[in-house]
């Protein structure tokens, strides 16, 4: 996949639905994860569930922009109590426009094209007035032809490539259920994941991993529900199909559209020279929100500070991120 429209997020919505119903493969490939990840659920749970949450998601399509000012807000993003509310949308398939990197518990990097998120628990998979969802149930997937890893899946020989277009575009990379009202416990969640090999090193790393997992999907909602989103028409064909299954006919479209200002004393430099303009790098800051009596963070975007008329003052360092 090369340069994305807003559009792919639906057209690839619809063709992952279509391979977790009609493909016997991926079908079988879903439950042996289950089985492996997730023993003590009801048998077909987590194939029941993705087939709901893909045939119920809103489409979603992050811009290069965000993906990039994501990838950058994650690494100093701290880990806080989830509530429904964050959620920018209830059921969703966010896809975005390049891969992102993660590690895994063997140290390896492994990228990711997509995340799809539902709330869910106690086995159930409709969230209905009897049944209350304990958290939300994540999948971060992978895209066959995505090479930036530590895997090269887009190098790999003839028989592996086939076998791995035999299960379709998409693979699971991660998957699970993020509690609402709490933290996650990480280490309860890490003795799970390293039952069977299980040493204080592999605890830790596995430790690290769940709370990145925890972190990344945190930040990125948090980002999305600070920028407006905006809605987009599908292609009139699609558009037609969706209608006729009562699904939404448009693509929430997740960009930047100007670069923001914020005016807050935090942002003022202890000594201060007009004489130059210099920029205020993107980070987090905790906003207390009487309405929860939470401290929730805030991203606030980069920003030039100083006098209009100033030229801009020369650092030695890089930014990550700019607008």
């Amino acid at each position: 996949m090369s340069v994305q429209r807003w559009s792919d997020a639906a057209f690839e919505q619809e063709r992952l639905l279509g391979t977790i119903r009609h493909n016997p493969i991926f079908r079988e490939y879903v439950s042996d994860f289950e089985g492996e990840a997730y023993p003590d659920l009801p048998a077909g749970t987590v194939l029941k569930l993705h087939e709901y949450m893909m045939q119920e998601a809103d489409p979603m399509y992050v811009s290069v922009e965000v993906t990039d000012m994501w990838d950058y807000a994650r690494e100093s993003f701290k880990p806080e109590v989830l509530h429904p509310w964050d959620l920018p949308v209830q059921i969703s398939f966010a896809l975005l426009p390049k891969p992102l990197l993660i590690t895994d518990s063997d140290g390896n990097d492994i990228s990711f094209r997509a995340l799809s998120w539902i709330p869910a628990g106690s086995g159930e998979v409709e969230w209905s007035e009897n049944s209350h969802p304990e958290g939300v149930w994540y999948t971060l997937w992978s895209h066959i032809d995505d090479g930036n890893d530590s895997f090269y899946r887009d190098q790999v020989e003839a028989p592996e490539r086939e076998a791995w277009e035999s299960l379709g575009q998409w693979t699971i990379l991660f998957s699970g259920l993020l509690p609402f009202g709490q933290l996650e416990d990480y280490e309860m969640g890490a003795m799970r994941d390293v039952a069977g090999d299980l040493t204080i090193d592999t605890m830790d790393v596995a430790v690290k991993v769940r709370r990145a997992t925890w972190v990344l999907l945190q930040s990125f909602w948090r980002l999305s529900r600070q920028i407006v989103p905006t809605k987009a028409p599908l292609p009139r064909q699609l558009r037609r199909d969706r209608k006729r299954h009562y699904r939404t006919e448009d693509v929430t479209v997740i960009t930047l559209r100007r670069q923001r200002h914020p005016d807050h004393p935090d942002h003022e430099p202890g000594e201060v020279d007009w004489k130059w303009q210099w920029v205020v790098r993107g980070h987090w800051r905790n906003q207390w929100y009487p309405s929860i009596k939470e401290h929730r963070q805030i991203w606030i975007m980069p920003f030039m500070k100083g006098p209009e008329d100033a030229p801009i003052k020369p650092v030695k360092r890089a930014f990550e991120f700019t607008r």
